[in-house]
């Protein structure tokens, strides 16, 4: 009786941790926490989450990167991914092995100073600066990554200006 009960919990946990996978991936503390909140016992979690890595549905690795690629469109800064991913349970290890997204994440950071200058158009220069790169630097964004954008942001903008 006992067994057909536990096999009744893993069948539902299985099916519940498939909920949230079915949107996006998930890291392995993310799906341990969300069956944890949704009742189920430590074995049976044990189990659903050694049992979906086996299926290569649950990976951190894959989990991580894709983490990275979605964040770094939305201009967010590598310290603030860093520490995003380790409350999702990403160790040091697989986030230092991540392929270096430099590139990526400058031409993001610079679209979105381009987007606050023009919010920011009535405003003086100085102003306009501070502003900009302190919103970057609350994206996660370093001080040099934030005043690098501004300023490429500000060249962007008059080298337009001057094509009219």
């Amino acid at each position: 009786m006992a067994s057909i009960t536990a096999h009744a919990e893993r069948k539902a946990a299985m099916e519940a941790a498939m909920k949230p996978l079915a949107t996006r991936a998930r890291s392995i503390r993310e799906i341990e926490s969300y069956l944890a909140a949704s009742g189920y016992s430590e074995d049976t979690i044990k189990w659903v989450t050694t049992r979906l890595t086996q299926l290569d549905l649950l990976n951190d690795e894959r989990f991580a990167a894709e983490w990275m690629a979605a964040r770094t469109r939305k201009a967010i800064g590598a310290a603030r991914m860093r520490r995003e991913m380790r409350l999702k349970g990403i160790d040091d290890s697989t986030i230092s092995a991540l392929p270096d997204n430099t590139e990526p994440a400058k031409a993001a950071a610079v679209a979105f100073a381009e987007k606050t200058l023009r919010r920011l158009s009535g405003e003086q220069q100085t102003e306009r600066r501070r502003k900009t790169v302190a919103a970057l630097m609350r994206r996660g964004f370093t001080w040099e990554e934030a005043d690098d954008a501004y300023r490429e942001a500000e060249r962007a903008k008059s080298c337009f200006v001057e094509d009219f």
